[in-house]
């Protein structure tokens, strides 16, 4: 393999590499090899661990109740929006066919029909509960 070429005269050597900022400190060790931990260092130290496990409890608490509760809102607010919805899609419907017809026992028995006719559809897909002897 080729070795990169010697420094030229004069430049200074590249700096050794600096370990990165975001190792692992064991609480109460030295931040440096050889050098005694100072309160600031120790200070700084409990900090991010009690920021770190405040973190992480509210990961594991509040992050789900906060999803539940926005699921039973929007539950809410989807299932009334679907009543008024369904409401004003039956007046719209007996409106226009009375409108069309000029009757309104045409358009209850057009309604019924459709809703006998449903129920026999779904009374043929069900399936009987098994006898018990």
């Amino acid at each position: 393999m080729a070795q990169p070429p010697p420094p030229a005269a004069g430049s200074t050597p590249p700096p050794a590499s600096l370990p990165p900022a975001s190792t692992y400190v064991p609480l109460g060790a030295p931040s440096m090899p050889g050098q005694v931990p100072t309160q600031a260092d120790l200070a700084a130290q409990l900090t991010d661990r009690i920021d770190n496990l405040v973190g992480l409890v509210r990961d594991r608490t509040t992050r789900p109740a906060l999803l539940a509760s926005r699921a039973i809102v929007f539950g809410l607010i989807i299932a009334i929006l679907a009543v008024v919805a369904l409401t004003l899609f039956c007046i719209a419907w007996t409106t226009a066919w009375t409108a069309l017809f000029g009757e309104v026992w045409i358009t209850y028995f057009m309604t019924g029909g459709i809703f006998v006719i449903a129920g026999a559809f779904l009374m043929a897909k069900r399936r009987p509960p098994e006898l018990e002897l």
